[in-house]
């Protein structure tokens, strides 16, 4: 985990700071999803993903920006003003955000560059499968993609935009993820454009708890 002082634009809900200083994992994940689902169907989706991540022994943090600053982690009234504005923010727009002390949504790229400040891994952005900009930003960026599953065509896109993919399961996953850390690999995803929604939680809960596992095993 990175200092977590390291930016005055960034917070953490008290869950996800806990969860941060103790190692517990913890699974990011962007909220600009939810926002094309009609409120309030939105909401208690939202709450569904975050149920199944607590259910896993891992800690939900979804990612957004409120009031101008990056937030890690939201509460209840936050998660229900973010739904039904359904407003959101693609990376090249957060400067904005900021600047107006507003809130909003996070998109899959701004997901991975609000994550990458909080220093939490992995991220699942069931979003990027449909968002041809959002690919052509994450290009712009020295990326790595980890997944467990990848349809032929999001493959070959990922791969035309010149963006790394390591393939796996959880244990695999993991392990790529440390040795990237290792090689200072700014940035990483959990993504799957086959699975069901519950799966993806799956994957991304059973990743980051093994990279914790394993994490402590080398501490030792």
């Amino acid at each position: 985990m990175r200092d977590i002082g390291i930016s005055q634009y960034m917070e953490f809900s008290p869950e996800v700071l806990t969860a941060l200083r103790a190692g517990t994992p913890v699974v990011a994940f962007e909220t600009g999803f939810y926002c094309r689902i009609p409120y309030d169907r939105n909401l208690r989706t939202l709450q569904e993903t975050e149920r199944l991540i607590w259910a896993a022994h891992c800690v939900p943090a979804p990612l957004a920006v409120i009031n101008g600053r990056f937030k890690a982690g939201l509460n209840a009234a936050e998660k229900q003003a973010l739904m039904e504005k359904r407003i959101t923010a693609e990376r090249g727009e957060l400067p904005g955000l900021i600047a107006r002390r507003s809130s909003g949504c996070c998109s899959p790229s701004a997901a991975l560059a609000v994550a990458k400040l909080a220093g939490i891994v992995p991220v699942i952005l069931p979003g990027m499968k449909d968002s041809l900009p959002e690919m052509d930003t994450l290009s712009l960026y020295d990326r790595m993609v980890f997944t467990p599953r990848l349809s032929e065509e999001v493959e070959s896109l990922l791969k035309l935009r010149s963006i790394a993919l390591v393939s796996g399961d959880a244990d695999a996953l993991s392990e790529a993820w440390l040795s990237a850390q290792a090689l200072r690999s700014p940035e990483a995803v959990v993504y799957d454009d086959t699975a069901s929604w519950v799966e993806l939680c799956e994957i991304a809960c059973a990743t980051a708890l093994e990279i914790r596992k394993k994490e402590q095993y080398r501490m030792q």
